[in-house]
């Protein structure tokens, strides 16, 4: 199923941060999504120039708040 570093993500209690050149993983933008949803606070920094990569998540991150 999940790598251990999904089940790390979703630990998260108040916030999480990510910093990533690109991030193209649909389950893992899934996991921040729900994360966000259940009010952890979720900031995710990612190279400008990746934002309409091929799939990119970020357009996901913007449709979910």
């Amino acid at each position: 199923m999940y790598c251990c570093c999904f089940r790390y993500v979703q630990s998260a209690k108040k916030c999480i941060n990510l910093c990533v050149y690109s991030i193209t993983c649909s389950e893992l933008a899934d996991v921040i999504v729900k994360l966000y949803k259940l009010g952890v606070q979720v900031r995710v920094i990612t190279d400008s120039e990746q934002l309409d990569a091929s799939g990119s998540q970020v357009g996901h991150f913007r449709m979910n708040g």
